[in-house]
């Protein structure tokens, strides 16, 4: 009963929660295929099983065949169907295009390779397969079923009765009177067989629709409150879910040397907004971080995780945070950060205390569902670009939050995609999966921040899953000091200039 009652509290927000992001399920990956830079676009079918559509964005002019396929974690390259061919897309060379069945529900990488005249290169993209809806029978296929169904019914009973009767009669004989009274008993025998036919088909029909729907991905039911913790306010988030609490999850791996990244977004017009690592306190079900010096209010918290399958996870609650103490804050990781400010509207440019400038350099044409590079540049009150560090491993982080909370993604210059899911499937087809150990020491190296990019600038790959508005929440450290920025737009559904 209790398990009901937690899924029924969820039914609103199961529309919008897309496993490893919030109402966000298309995943995009920048990376190298070897020689060759490419940007990877896959948009996981609704239902399970179902066709992902594939979208491969070569750079350069002597490749000559883009090919993909599906690797499911449990089963590895080993178990991987043969690479299916990706289309060229018409009037533009640099572009690909596949389709890949996802057969079962889980952690997938969907694998790319290209080949050119500098060799072949691979890149796994990890990708969540999770059935979030039911495709619906249109009246008009309905229609035309039911119509199609009494047809069979009809035969069904015909063959029955010719089979009985005329069917027994010697050529061009006259009619049996009697076979003729025996067919039409056979014929009307059959009836209620055929009733406990179809009866069976949909009982049999109506049980698989419920598995189907009891299956259906749904976001883990979590507690977060505020315990009192030495004078100091410790936001606590307990996940209470039965999947959890049963083991019917596989173990946590750190992403960027940490099992959670979480996030606070102030609800309303305020920007406060903080990005915290909280620590495990009980078996990876109680986690706990001090509470930022953040204004009182009600906060929409988003906790990032990555479990050893490569599925990554977020989420999802609410938590009321009391007015900030005279207490000095002591961060619970020297990688967290906060804002504070509750401006209500941020256009491109967003200054800070010292003067410093992160400017969004927008780009030409922006939509709901078009693949786009965010990029940012941090430059000083003279405007000379600042040298960036790698924060948490990376040039940046960026956090895209719906104003109506519907959408969550937290975004890395390498796209939607973590780098431990990246990490896991690469150690699994080494042949070490049973190394717990190793995993996580991977997923705690994180990836090389890439020098491409010109001097204080960071760029994120990103689909806007949906018009609507924006906040989008851009995290960089320079000088050992963690900045940063608040950006607000408005995404249209077609395209729209932006210069």
């Amino acid at each position: 009963m209790m398990r009901r009652v937690l899924q029924g509290a969820l039914v609103g927000a199961l529309v919008v929660v897309a496993s490893a992001h919030v109402g966000s399920p298309t995943v995009i990956m920048d990376g190298r295929a070897g020689p060759y830079p490419v940007r990877v676009v896959v948009r996981p079918p609704s239902v399970v099983p179902g066709l992902a559509q594939v979208v491969v964005r070569v750079q350069g002019e002597d490749v000559t065949a883009v090919s993909v396929r599906p690797v499911f974690w449990r089963t590895g390259t080993a178990g991987a169907p043969a690479a299916d061919a990706a289309t060229p897309v018409p009037g533009d060379r640099h572009t690909y295009t596949a389709q890949l069945w996802l057969m079962a529900r889980g952690a997938y990488s969907v694998d790319v390779f290209v080949q050119g005249a500098r060799g072949s290169g691979h890149l796994g993209v990890p990708v969540e397969s999770v059935a979030t809806g039911r495709l619906a029978l249109s009246p008009a296929l309905g229609a035309v079923l039911v119509v199609l169904g009494f047809a069979l019914c009809a035969g069904f009973v015909t063959i029955i009765y010719k089979a009985a009767g005329e069917s027994l009669d010697p050529v061009g004989a006259a009619p049996d009177p009697r076979r003729a009274r025996r067919a039409r008993f056979v014929a009307l025998a059959s009836l209620p067989v055929l009733a406990l036919a179809l009866f069976g088909g949909a009982t049999w029909w109506n049980a698989v629709d419920r598995d189907y729907a009891e299956r259906m991905y749904r976001p883990l039911v979590v507690r977060t409150t505020i315990v009192p913790r030495h004078g100091t306010p410790v936001l606590r988030l307990e996940v209470i879910d039965p999947q959890w609490r049963s083991g019917q999850v596989a173990p946590l791996m750190p992403d960027h040397g940490k099992l959670m990244h979480m996030a606070l977004v102030g609800e309303g017009p305020s920007a406060a907004f903080a990005h915290l690592h909280p620590v495990p306190m009980d078996s990876n079900a109680v986690f706990e971080t001090p509470v930022p010096p953040l204004p009182a209010g009600t906060y929409r918290v988003f906790a990032d995780v990555v479990h050893e399958t490569g599925f990554e996870r977020t989420l999802v609650s609410t938590v009321t945070l009391p007015a900030p103490g005279a207490r000095a804050y002591v961060p619970g990781d020297p990688d967290d950060a906060w804002i504070a400010d509750t401006t209500t509207h941020y256009g491109a440019i967003f200054r800070m205390t010292d003067g410093a400038t992160l400017t969004w350099l927008q780009p030409p044409v922006l939509a709901a569902g078009l693949d786009v590079s965010l990029r940012f540049r941090l430059a000083a009150r003279d405007g000379k670009p600042i040298a960036l560090d790698p924060y948490m491993g990376m040039a940046g982080h960026a956090m895209v939050v719906a104003a109506d909370g519907s959408v969550f993604v937290h975004l890395h210059p390498m796209g939607t995609a973590t780098t431990a899911a990246v990490q896991a499937f690469d150690i699994r087809d080494r042949g070490d999966t049973t190394a717990h150990g190793r995993l996580r020491l991977a997923g705690a190296a994180g990836m090389a921040m890439p020098a491409s990019e010109p001097p204080g600038e960071v760029v994120f790959p990103f689909v806007f899953p949906k018009p609507g508005d924006y906040r989008i929440f851009v995290q960089v450290k320079s000088g050992g000091r963690i900045r940063t920025g608040v950006f607000d737009v408005a995404v249209p559904s077609t395209g729209a200039d932006t210069r």
